[in-house]
């Protein structure tokens, strides 16, 4: 059946939400909307470079 398998895509979908309204709360957002591209880490440092995003990982000198 479709059922199960679309209920558990639904309860993701609303999980993930939730999550993120989390997250922009920490960020120091009242919605989604307010995101920002400075609000984005990666802990990988290719991805930082290729994307431009920051980057949040330890820099050996």
């Amino acid at each position: 059946m479709v059922d199960k398998p679309a209920k558990q895509l639904q309860n993701y979908f609303e999980a993930t939400v939730e999550l993120m309204k989390i997250l922009a709360c920490v960020c120091g957002h009242a919605h989604l909307n307010q995101f920002r591209a400075d609000d984005l880490t990666t802990y990988k440092r290719d991805s930082a470079h290729l994307t431009g995003v920051n980057y949040a990982g330890v820099v050996l000198l």
